[in-house]
């Protein structure tokens, strides 16, 4: 069996086996207390940033906001009429500061309770999956409650362990080949992310974060296990053979080939 020499792209490569993580991962909870009135999202739901993905009962809170707005407007009318007398000189600089004071005090009044509403409606983030969901319609909750978690899925990593003779030849923003039994004839871009200075004495290894991008949210979830190839080096235009026609004797490699019909072993 024979087949022709040819030249193109060959690369060097480390590969390893690790399992997908994410490097943003949250635990979601209320900045209120109350009672859960809506769950606007359930687990595997895909939100972007400030979705809304519950809603707590907000009755007395929505009458404080509007107790609040009503003195603020009333103040603000107050201190109009209380400008124009000061224009005129007829109320004091002291009387003038403390409505000045007054007015003031109401506008963040208003302010503490609308930010207390808004806290009401609780809201991603930032863009993600929610992974899981740890309350139910009806609960009350507070700060300690646990509603939800959220991984984000655009930061997708693989963490692996190189062996310390290879660090002169690791480097940041190396490209890597991502794939996974689970989902045949797919491969993924990957790039290395970052590099731990540091060899471990007890193995002889140093980490190597490896970022990967899907092609769209959900391609590559956390957990999945996957073989990571850390391209080290490539070689746009090597002479290329079948790697079975490399014969090994005695530390040395040799292939066959054809002269005048005839195998030839070649160093």
């Amino acid at each position: 069996e024979t087949a022709m020499v040819s030249r193109g792209p060959i690369s060097a490569f480390l590969a390893f086996n690790s399992t997908l993580e994410t490097e943003a991962m949250v635990d979601i909870y209320p900045q209120t207390t109350g009672q859960v009135e809506a769950l606007l999202v359930e687990e595997g739901r895909i939100v972007r940033e400030g979705d809304p993905l519950l809603k707590i009962e907000d009755r007395e809170l929505r009458v404080d906001a509007d107790e609040s707005a009503a003195n603020f407007e009333q103040l603000k009318r107050n201190f109009a009429r209380t400008e124009d007398l000061f224009a005129r000189k007829l109320i004091n600089q002291q009387d003038h500061e403390t409505q000045a004071y007054q007015l003031e005090q109401a506008r963040l009044r208003l302010e503490r309770a609308k930010i207390r509403l808004a806290y009401t409606t609780v809201r991603a983030p930032f863009a993600g999956v929610i992974s899981s969901r740890e309350t139910q319609v009806g609960a009350r909750v507070s700060a300690g409650s646990k509603l939800f978690s959220m991984v984000k899925l655009d930061e997708t990593v693989a963490r692996v362990f190189v062996p310390g003779r290879y660090l002169p030849i690791v480097a940041e923003n190396q490209p890597a080949v991502v794939t996974s039994e689970f989902l045949p004839d797919r491969s993924f871009t990957g790039w290395v992310k970052r590099i731990s200075p540091v060899i471990d004495p007890k193995s002889g290894t140093f980490k190597v974060t490896v970022g990967v991008r899907g092609s769209k949210p959900g391609d590559l979830p956390p957990g999945l296990f996957v073989h990571v190839r850390v391209i080290t080096d490539t070689r746009p235009e090597a002479v290329l053979i079948p790697k079975r026609a490399v014969v090994y004797e005695g530390g040395e490699r040799y292939v066959f080939t054809i002269v005048n019909a005839r195998a030839v072993k070649r160093k």
